[in-house]
């Protein structure tokens, strides 16, 4: 494996900053070790990300794991709506609501 330059500072900054690469992938792609790019940055006092960064990266980058299909017809979209008022009445479970809803006195 070879070492990573000071000539290649600009590109890494780029690729881990702007491109929001992680570390592994710019190792991977500069033929280095992982100890290899970590060590440069530590070096050359290049700012890590910080947990929760990195998480947010992982997360947007991630396919979504639900679709929503269109209602196609009256009934689905009659099944949408009551999918919908049965998921709002849920939280109103604890009777404050009521007790406050000037309708129902």
């Amino acid at each position: 494996m070879t070492t990573l330059s000071a000539l290649e500072l600009d590109k890494i900054k780029d690729l881990y900053y702007v491109q929001k690469k992680h570390m592994a992938d710019i190792a991977r792609q500069y033929n280095v070790s992982l100890d290899s790019a970590v060590s440069f940055m530590r070096r050359h006092k290049l700012k890590r990300r910080s947990p929760w960064e990195s998480n947010r990266i992982n997360f947007e980058r991630k396919l979504p794991t639900f679709t929503y299909n269109l209602p196609k017809n009256d009934y689905d979209k009659f099944l949408e709506i009551a999918g919908i008022m049965l998921y709002w009445a849920e939280g109103y479970k604890n009777g404050s609501w009521i007790d406050t809803c000037p309708l129902l006195r």
